[in-house]
């Protein structure tokens, strides 16, 4: 509904949507798009490829049971980043480049994934560059 100040007012039942619009210069909306936001997570990591650290930026719309893991390129996890429950909100992980005993990992390819309340929701390949 335009309520003639550029505002759109979304009936909503709860959860996250993402609110896409396009004005006429009159103001009139021409196009508008609501997606509703099914992940309640967002993960980046920078930089890639990992020269001396990364950084793990995690969001959550709300509580869960979190872990972010490497694993080699046979799938054997060498390092945990996080392991916790952890609230609602924005959070941020430093990866050294270093394996669970703190030893510096050989220069390739690795994959980190994302675990939320014990289900993979995401994996992405990382270069490590020493």
């Amino acid at each position: 509904v335009n309520d003639g100040n550029r505002h759109i007012a979304i009936p909503t039942v709860g959860g996250t949507y993402t609110v896409a619009c396009v004005f006429d210069v009159d103001g009139s909306v021409v196009v508008a798009s609501i997606t509703e936001n099914t992940n309640n997570f967002s993960i980046s990591m920078a930089p890639n490829p990992v020269v001396g650290s990364a950084k793990f930026k995690l969001s959550l719309v709300k509580n869960a049971d979190v872990k972010i893991s490497i694993c080699d390129v046979t799938g054997k996890e060498v390092k945990t980043i996080a392991q916790n429950d952890v609230n609602a909100g924005t959070f941020t992980y430093i990866w050294n480049g270093d394996n669970n005993n703190g030893a510096t990992l050989n220069n390739g390819s690795y994959f980190y994934s994302l675990f939320i309340d014990g289900v993979k929701v995401k994996t992405e390949k990382i270069f490590l560059v020493n």
